[in-house]
């Protein structure tokens, strides 16, 4: 290559990312690539990453079907913000003041019933630590929902994310309020039963916890059990990643029993939940890019799009 060429090519080069850093970096923040949601798959059943203006443009609920969102920042709300994202320019923010119970700080979701699902979203702790108020553990942050759902605590099975007190550290509680009143309750994972309210450990590693102000990715795969006959088989699976690292893998666990046993995942909810009297602080919570699809990905979708602010 003469050195004339070699001359216009480095000097194109360095055109090239002088336009893009002009691109990337506004109003001091870097932006990496856009978000996968405008990148649709086949497996997809649902991907958010709230780039639109608010969430009744995305078809959210207010915590069932037929109530269309309406966010009212009165006291408690969720809306779409520009304060802080994981990817683009927005998340949404679900605000809880000191005292309020939050329950329309929330945002609802419903899609096509899954025997099997994955999971995955961002979130961050922005003012408090998440307040603690049952069994020393935070108010749920975000549920899944499979079978009859009559409210978000009354339903045949349910899927909590949940946070360790003080120390914020991610864990799954599973909840089957319906399927506990019935003769034929089943549901277990390995020398565990479980009905109302119940904690699945870290079996698989401890994660570390997480620091308020920081983003975490937050990734869930569940399955159902199948049957053999009315019998039902231990395959059912449950796991769970933290920024990566599987915490949480149960690949024997029974989820429903005879008379649930045609019960699908089929609803997300975020925004947390507390008793009537409230968070004693202000709670200021922040989710983005979430992605749900069918079955489990062979190798997990990951929306890369960083935000730097």
């Amino acid at each position: 290559m003469s050195s004339n060429k070699f001359w216009i090519k480095k000097n194109n080069l360095l055109v090239y990312w002088f336009v893009l850093f002009c691109f990337t970096f506004v109003n001091g923040e870097i932006s990496y690539a856009a978000s996968e949601c405008d990148s649709p798959r086949p497996e997809w059943l649902f991907c958010e990453d709230f780039e639109v203006d608010k969430l009744s443009d995305t078809d959210w609920f207010y915590n069932s079907e037929g109530n269309p969102y309406f966010p009212s920042c009165t006291n408690a709300c969720a809306e779409v913000t520009t304060k802080t994202s994981h990817s683009g320019s927005k998340s949404v923010r679900a605000y809880v003041p000191a005292g309020n119970s939050g329950a329309s700080a929330r945002g609802y979701q419903v899609f096509e019933g899954q025997e099997e699902i994955y999971i995955s979203y961002y979130i961050r702790w922005q003012e408090n630590p998440p307040f603690v108020f049952n069994s020393n553990r935070a108010s749920h942050q975000t549920y899944i929902f499979a079978g009859t759902f009559n409210n978000p605590m009354n339903t045949d099975l349910t899927f909590y994310l949940d946070t360790e007190d003080v120390t914020i550290q991610p864990r799954l509680v599973i909840k089957a309020i319906l399927q506990e009143g019935s003769s034929d309750l089943y549901i277990s994972y390995p020398n565990e039963a479980y009905g109302s309210y119940k904690p699945i450990p870290w079996n698989i590693a401890t994660p570390a916890g997480c620091i308020v102000g920081n983003w975490y990715k937050i990734e869930i795969h569940l399955k159902m059990n199948s049957f053999t006959g009315a019998i039902p088989n231990p395959d059912g699976i449950i796991r769970l990643w933290v920024d990566g690292t599987l915490v949480t893998e149960y690949t024997d666990a029974i989820l429903r029993g005879p008379s649930f046993s045609t019960i699908k995942f089929k609803r997300f909810l975020f925004g947390p939940n507390y008793p009537p009297s409230g968070p004693p602080q202000g709670q200021d919570t922040y989710w983005d890019d979430i992605l749900i699809t069918k079955g489990y990905p062979l190798k997990a979708p990951v929306i890369n799009a960083i935000t730097i602010k």
